[in-house]
């Protein structure tokens, strides 16, 4: 049974491939148009793939998105409460705006 990392790394994977088109696909794998969109098929290649970044602990995401690790993220939003409440001069209400 496919687990939730699985499940979202095929969805990267068919959304960029819709993105994309399979020609460009096709052409960087050597193969014919019609492989790529066999590989799409349930219990394709596409899910094998998704399946064995998960199983290595891999998260496929877009070239231009950055991830970071949750305990950066809450060590950011930590930071970001406290410059808040020494400056809460720096929120902008947005009733304050023109």
């Amino acid at each position: 049974m496919p687990n939730t990392l699985t499940n979202k790394n095929q969805a990267a994977i068919l959304h960029a491939l819709a993105e994309t088109g399979l020609k460009p696909v096709a052409e960087a794998l050597h193969v014919d148009e019609s492989t790529v969109s066999r590989m799409k098929e349930p219990g394709g290649q596409v899910g094998r793939f998704a399946a064995m970044a998960a199983a290595l602990g891999l998260k496929l995401v877009r070239e231009d998105e950055e991830t970071y690790r949750p305990e950066v993220m809450q060590a950011l939003h930590t930071l970001a409460a406290l410059a808040l409440e020494v400056s809460p001069e720096l929120v902008v209400l947005k009733a304050e705006k023109p």
